[in-house]
Order: structure tokens, then sequence, then C-alpha cells
């Protein structure tokens, strides 16, 4: 499957809160206008990492549990890595 994102825009709002957007490509599984952004939170004193995404193409397997519980997995990953860090 083909992820190919564009970088879109980086947002900030003091210490606690900031974040990017990636947008898909025309190749993205997603579909050309789909993106997805990448929160970085301040809650309680500790930071979380917040991922959201708008996805154009409904169709299989994109609209499926299936891709939705890898990409959540995969955003775990991501979110467990950075703590290591």
């Amino acid at each position: 499957m083909n992820f190919e994102c564009r970088f879109a825009r980086e947002f900030t709002s003091g210490t606690e809160y900031f974040g990017f957007q990636f947008n898909a490509t025309k190749n993205h599984i997603d579909g050309l206008g789909s993106n997805i952004i990448f929160e970085f939170r301040t809650i309680s004193g500790r930071r979380n990492l917040v991922v959201s995404a708008y996805i154009v193409n409904s169709s299989w397997p994109v609209n499926s549990g299936y891709y939705r519980l890898g990409a959540a997995l995969n955003w775990q990953n991501f979110a467990n890595n950075l703590n290591r860090g």
C-alpha cells in the first residue's frame, strides 16, 4: 500500500500544544485530499499524542476495521517510541 504524503503545516499555541499536518498525495491509498494530523497536547502535566485523519477514499480496504486497527496500532507504536526518547 502506498502512504505517500507531503508536509503541509506546523501549528502551535504556546508550549502546551503543537502539531503537524501531512496531506496525502494522489498516490496515497487514502486518496488525494486526505490528511493526517499529529497533535502533542499537555494534559495534567503529561504530553499526549493525538492522531486524527480525514480520509477521502471510502472503499475497501481503507473502509475496514482491519485498516483502522492497523492504523491505530501503528500510531500507538509511534507514541511508544516517542516516550522512549
